[in-house]
């Protein structure tokens, strides 16, 4: 590549421009491994998706393969993307999907068949070398699984990242930071074995990592450095040392013991003050600025000899069938191969979903039962009555595939990573999608006709069954399709959440059943173009034309004796041609072809880009006083008095319930003392974290037995939290916050009252100041992966900070370097380590720490892998004491000199082994970067029986008795904050968040405006001077009234359940109640529930001709404001209390046909069964009705059956004769309303309002669907 160019926009108030890349240049060999490194936001990223061709920004200069560039490949029939593979940082898999499925699939999209029998074999045993070397073995028949489905661990999740792209037949191999999450033998393995596959395919492997420990260093070839974004070092990884040497740098001698790698990051970051450290003096000798660098480099031999050389085109060419196959352009399978693998695995996702498919079956059972025991039994007389019922059956499939959306947000971005990799065709995935809804619709629909259909009375021939049937199943097939569509489409789930509500508010409206298609207008149109109208004509075709109604003849009519079924068609505008009722299937089809045809479109041409690189921070130019000399968090922690608590635990167990009880923790006995660091190591899987959750009392599920004591006393589980700080592993915070408001909220929750606001606020700018943040203090930390938030490092960096500002005595911290570069990662473990020497005990998981960071720990507990306890005590000089025991047991090599004895420690506990319960029974030696790797042996029965065993549970049972004769340190409160300080604190940052979050806002303010000025057009100066005019004024009051609710419960539930799993940690934390926290949420809504009602009713209201006075206007708001405020509590209760947001769509899915049901419309008072009434008496919208119709209505002085003046009054049909009868009567009389209890229902509308907002205080109080 040479001269390469990227340019971005940065985020923020102002956009500017960045150059990531600038003048890139390196060349990548056949056969060898390259290390990238970089800091943060230097370029790693794009670099690697240039080279990859999936680089989404514009690209100057030249990138060649073997000499030719992306076009003359492809014009040659080569596809770059099957010679290519990016391995993203992102670890997006299908939790239903086991390790191997997911691994499988990969393999069998991405690779053709060999025809010969040796090439066959090799592809048929891929997949299980693949998974063997990456040490997969133990976890592949076990789900993925996500944050609230539990799977494998983060760390074999990254391995099933890596796994994917190894099973390709990919030529060249990009990688972006796999060892996240890993501990340092499994990198060690995973890049040798990656060397090994390099060597024997002549494949080139181009890998940024982060932390790279000096064995894996050792493995590449080469190494390319970047300092924003141009190429300073490319060349063999041996010289680099001595090059930066020559320029008049002190690299870290060989074995000295020193990460090359963070000396070089650091290097990167800033030579000057690597310069400083050294005791070097800068010079205008030495090159400490980009340009600089990048000159010194290029007038070097070696960018002379390797970097200007260039392959010859003759040296890519398609000869053999497999390669034709393998890397043309088409697809390496058929279509048929690639359709079959991308249907068995939805079908294997869909079906493993049970939760999913009950609520919808369950919800099926449900809904026909009460329809059909609300329209039990209808005789042909009560005709006219089936028309809602049918109506009903429509609304029912359209919103039981709600929960069809969700699952579809979910599924779209490991979509996209497929379909980017060419893995297979668009067309297949759609198809397959909408193939495996087939049978679920077919199933659902079947349970939904035959219990529904015989309890109400309809045409029981088998031919009018099976239209039903048929109609309703295509309908669902189509609105299932549509609700996919719009998954696809929308940015987020919250837009996806906005969309669907109008949509079928629309469709009701121009269905022909609240309105005719006469009363239209000029928008009769819509009534031809809407699938409800379409199904509900040939539902009512099917039933009122079938020769079933020709005996009942209507005495007293206009037509006496005409056929029953045409007067009930004719009374809603329905044509009595028989050729319109096939439409309505007709319809449907055409439908789902619509959105299948859009769906295929937005696959093939919109990419919802989850942003995973980093901003650049930039370089300060420090000198002598300020490197050694930087800003001391500890000045501000010393103003802050504390208690120094020791902490321990004796025979600690831990067993949770799956199938079968299992074991995870083994009677681990342990302690951490004030002013030392302790370390849990151990490889993945040893059972680290679940200690560490353990301990922190974090784990909320699962048995645990054992004895944990602060300072020799047994706490309740509100003054340990008061007393501990956590930092989770993973990094959840708030995403509309600022890091700066991030840090300032926890301290004010958690500091002790008795500290000044000068204090804090200090304390809060030091702690940006030394973790580096104060650049993007005032930046919004986004979500993980978005455009605009921050960085993977940046939001572990902010994790550590948040804590970091509760001083508190006790620090827990679950992996504090994961994801960071080996600079940042050093800054955060100093800090530790100084927060450590205030006298706070630390006690921290870690992974892969560098020689440095590892020596910073005091005493360290090494765990094996199922939870047992291999060793605890002290580390000593250079690791020296743990070093010494580990050796005495003749079962390891020596520590090789220089080696980093962290990561010989993981080799000799059989690191790069995952078989955790097998590997116990026998010991068996692996290649790893100490030469021998001992899996298992009982070394827990092995310390426990050992000198240096005993005196640790000496020194833990001094530490557990240590302070038992001292009164206990106890708090007044759970809380470190009064209720009015929680309060005001959360509703400031939930202010904040709801300003900033422009989609959620602005998009239901702006549909919801939209659909009510279409309400209003449509009603437009409504006419209430016969039947059917008061009855549309009624039908426009209830649309009106529940689809804001409706809108803002769908739009609501996303919010909140992206929140709660912040919310839950803080609360952990015990930062706040539940009480504060779900008050705040309720009163920062009503603000913006205000101006909804405000902008979508004041024009609706004129618009339809209501009875244009303040007081009526003012009242109208209120209901609306009110039944808004209502469904959107009910969406968070619902929200805090349901798993999974598919779960929780399903039950507002359900609760929303009940709610239209009984709300007094389709079924007024007098008409809904005695043993359903109760229904109508507990539903808000009923109340809501019986509020605002009556006012629309009523005239001073108008009233009775025989009114005077000009009061309106309509001829009222009743049954023999027709009624002259005032509008405000008829509408008390048919819909069993009364003006006068207006307000008296409005008061029962507010306690329905504020009964849900109890019940969600009640459920986030009680419920923790995030389960530890």
């Amino acid at each position: 590549m040479k001269s390469l160019v990227a340019r971005a926009e940065n985020a923020g108030d102002k956009k500017t421009t960045l150059e990531v890349l600038r003048d890139a240049r390196g060349c990548f060999r056949p056969g060898t491994l390259t290390l990238v490194l970089a800091p943060p936001g230097h370029g790693k990223s794009t670099l690697l998706k240039s080279i990859a061709g999936v680089n989404p920004l514009p690209i100057e200069g030249e990138i060649t393969y073997s000499g030719l560039t992306k076009n003359e490949l492809e014009a040659k029939g080569v596809s770059l993307h099957r010679l290519c593979e990016y391995v993203t940082q992102l670890d997006e898999h299908l939790p239903y999907l086991t390790v191997k499925e997911t691994v499988q699939f990969s393999h069998e999209n991405a690779c053709h068949v060999p025809s010969d029998a040796e090439g066959k074999a090799a592809y048929d045993d891929k997949v299980d070398k693949v998974i063997n070397l990456l040490n997969l073995d133990g976890c592949k028949d076990t789900i993925i699984g996500n944050d609230l489905i539990r799977g494998v661990s983060g760390g074999e999740k990254k391995r099933v990242t890596i796994a994917e792209a190894m099973v390709k037949n990919a030529q060249v191999l990009c990688m972006d930071e796999i060892s996240t999450g890993l501990d340092a033998a499994v990198t060690y393995n995973i890049v040798a074995g990656l060397k090994e596959w390099a060597s024997r395919t002549q494949g080139t492997g181009i890998i940024a990592l982060l932390q790279p420990t000096p064995e894996v260093v050792s493995l590449f070839d080469d190494v390319l450095l970047l300092k924003e974004g141009a190429t300073v070092y490319h060349g063999p990884v041996d010289n680099v040392a001595t090059y930066f040497k020559g320029l008049g740098f002190a690299p870290p001698a060989v074995n000295s013991g020193a990460d090359l790698a963070d000396w070089l990051i650091s290097l990167l970051v800033s030579p000057t003050e690597t310069l400083l450290r050294a005791g070097t003096q800068p010079s205008d000798a030495i090159p400490t600025n980009v340009d600089a660098m990048v000159k010194s480099w290029q007038s070097t031999q070696a960018y002379e000899s390797s970097i200007k050389s260039k392959c010859t085109p003759a040296d890519i060419e398609l000869n053999t069938p497999f390669a034709k196959n393998q890397y043309s352009l088409s697809y390496p399978r058929s279509f048929a191969d690639h359709f079959k693998s991308v249907f068995k695995r939805q079908a294997q996702v869909t079906l493993r979903n049970k939760l999913f498919l009950q609520a919808r079956i369950f919800g099926a059972c449900v809904t026909s039962l009460i329809l059909g025991s609300v329209w039990f039994d209808l005789p042909l007389e009560r005709g006219f009555e089936k028309l809602g019922m049918l109506l009903f059956c429509i609304l029912h499939i359209s919103f039981s595939n709600f929960s069809e959306l969700t699952f579809s947000v979910e599924q779209k971005y490991v979509a996209f990573k497929h379909l980017d990799a060419k893995l297979f065709p668009e067309l297949s995935y759609l198809a397959s999608w909408a193939l495996v809804h087939l049978p679920i619709a077919i199933v659902e629909t079947l349970i939904f006709s035959c219990v529904l259909y015989p309890m109400v009375g309809l045409n029981l021939a088998f031919k009018q069954w099976g239209f039903f049937y048929l109609q309703l199943v295509l309908a669902n097939v189509a609105m299932a399709s549509f609700f996919r569509v719009i998954a696809l489409v929308s940015p987020t789930m919250e837009v996806a959440q906005i969309y669907p509500g109008p949509f079928i508010a629309v469709m009701i409206l121009f269905a022909g059943f609240l309105i005719s298609p006469e009363l239209m207008g000029g928008l009769e149109f819509m009534y031809w173009v809407s699938i409800f109208a379409y199904c509900l004509r040939s539902l009512c075709q099917n039933e009122f034309l079938s020769g079933h109604y020709n005996s009942l003849c209507r005495q007293n009519l206009i037509t006496p004796c005409s056929n029953m079924g045409e007067i009930i068609l004719d009374t809603i505008g329905i044509t009595k041609d028989t050729s319109y009722k096939w439409a309505g299937p007709a319809f449907c089809l055409g439908f789902f072809a619509l959105t299948f045809a859009v769906g295929l479109r937005t696959l093939h041409t919109t990419r919802i880009q989850r942003n995973i690189g980093s901003s650049r921070a930039e370089d300060k130019a420090q000198n002598d006083e300020e490197v050694i000399q930087m800003i001391d968090v500890a000045a501000a922690q010393k103003a802050m008095d504390f208690t120094a608590m020791a902490i321990s635990w004796k025979d600690l167990c831990y067993t949770v319930e799956k199938t079968v009880s299992k074991q995870l923790l083994h009677n681990i006995s342990s302690a951490a003392q004030p002013g030392r660091m302790l370390a849990l190591m151990g490889s993945s899987g040893a059972g680290k974290t679940t200690l560490l959750d353990v301990i922190a009392g974090r784990k909320n599920t699962g048995l645990i037995s054992g004895d944990i004591k602060l300072n020799g006393h047994n706490v309740k589980k509100e003054t340990f939290a008061r007393l501990t700080a956590y930092c989770e592993q993973m990094d959840l915070h708030n995403e509309f916050t600022t890091v700066r408001e991030a840090l300032e909220f926890s301290a004010k929750l958690r500091l002790h009252p008795s500290i000044s606001d000068e204090t804090r606020v200090a304390f809060v700018d030091e702690a940006l100041e030394i973790l580096e943040l104060n650049s993007i203090a005032h930046r919004m930390i986004g979500t993980s992966g978005s455009d605009t938030g921050l960085a993977p490092g940046q939001r572990k960096v902010l994790t550590v900070a948040v804590e970091l500002v509760s001083n508190a005595p006790v620090f827990f911290l679950d992996e504090p370097t994961s994801g960071l570069d080996a600079r940042s990662a050093l800054i955060v473990m100093k800090e530790v380590k100084k927060v450590a020497a205030l006298g706070r005990t630390v006690i921290s998981t870690i992974h892969q720490p560098s020689m440095e960071i590892f020596l910073m720990f005091d005493d360290m507990l090494l765990l094996q892998r199922g939870g047992y306890q291999v060793y605890f005590g002290e580390l000593g000089k250079g690791g020296s004491t743990m070093v010494n025991y580990l050796q005495s047991l003749k079962m390891a090599l020596p520590l090789p000199s220089g080696m980093n004895p962290a990561s010989w420690m993981l080799d000799v506990l059989g690191g790069s082994d995952s078989s955790g319960g097998a590997s116990r029974k026998k010991g068996s030696m692996k290649r790893s970067a100490s030469g021998i790797a001992l899996d298992g042996l009982l070394l827990d029965q092995k310390f426990m029986s050992s000198a240096e065993g005993q005196a640790a549970m000496k020194l833990v049972n001094a530490i557990s008795e240590q302070g038992a004769d001292e009164k206990m340190f106890s708090f007044d409160s759970p809380y470190a904050r009064t209720f009015k300080t929680q309060l005001l604190a959360i509703l400031s940052r939930a202010n904040k968040s709801q300003l900033r979050d422009v989609g959620y806002n602005c998009g239901r303010i702006s549909i919801l405006t939209i659909l009510y000025i279409l309400f209003g057009v449509i009603y437009l100066d409504l006419k209430i001077t016969d039947e059917a005019g008061v009855q549309s004024m009624v039908a426009c009051v209830f649309m009106t009234t529940i689809f804001t609710g409706i809108i803002c419960m769908n739009s609501v539930m996303p919010v909140r359940v992206r929140e709660r799993a912040v919310a839950f940690r803080e609360r952990s934390s015990y930062m706040y109640d539940a009480i504060p926290f779900s008050l705040a949420t309720a009163i920062i809504e009503v603000p913006w529930i205000a101006i909804i009602s405000l902008v979508t009713v004041i024009p609706m209201y004129f618009l339809v001709g209501m009875i244009p006075t303040a007081q009526r206007l003012f009242f109208h708001i209120l209901v609306n404001f009110l039944v808004s405020f209502t469904f959107l509590s009910f969406g968070q209760a619902i929200a805090c209390m349901c798993s999974t947001i598919e779960t929780a769509q399903a039950g507002t899915s359900a609760f929303i046909p009940i709610a239209f049901l009984f709300g007094g419309l389709y079924l007024p008072l007098p008409q809904i069964p005695v043993y359903w009434q109760w229904a109508y008496y507990i539903n808000p919208v009923a109340y809501a009705i019986q509020s605002v119709v009556a006012p629309q209505f009523e005239r001073r002085g108008c009233s009775g059956p025989y009114p005077s003046g000009n009061c309106p009054t309509i001829q009222a049909f009743r049954g023999s004769y027709f009624e002259t009868i005032d509008t405000l009567t008829y509408v008390e009389q048919k819909y069993e309303i009364k003006f006068s209890e207006r307000w008296i229902s409005c008061g029962y509308l507010s306690i329905f309002a504020f009964g849900m907002q109890f019940v969600h205080s009640l459920f986030f109080k009680t419920s923790n669907v995030v389960k530890r």
